[in-house]
């Protein structure tokens, strides 16, 4: 990033800091003085992270949570049922959703057969 984004960042930092010493003041105010966008002033304040920021894009499942695919992938084999790329991707972010590990995954694609 060149030096407008760095510009931008610092811009938005300083209104940060700003709202954090004068609470009361409103966000637009502050939007308008320190020249950032209000939703972004908005989003940041509230705690919501960059969208550039992706955190643990490609988690990887334990041992007891890869076997428990393949359980899951056998019992479709033995009921005669297709086990196809968006099965298997539901059923590994259900087991990463319930491990509490991430929201959204990445599969890995040793058990996918397109």
């Amino acid at each position: 990033m060149g030096k407008y984004g760095s510009f931008k960042k610092r811009c938005l930092l300083d209104a940060l800091k700003y709202k954090n010493k004068n609470s009361r003041v409103l966000n637009v105010k502050i939007a308008v003085k320190f020249q950032v966008k209000y939703f972004k002033l908005w989003a940041r304040i509230r705690g919501v992270p960059l969208a550039n920021i992706k955190e643990e894009q490609n988690a990887n499942l334990s041992l007891a949570q890869n076997n428990a695919l393949k359980f899951y992938i056998d019992y479709l084999i033995s009921i005669d049922h297709q086990a196809n790329k968006k099965h298997i991707v539901f059923a590994e972010n259900a087991i990463l959703k319930a491990a509490k590990v991430i929201q959204k995954t990445s599969l890995n694609n040793q058990w996918v057969r397109c």
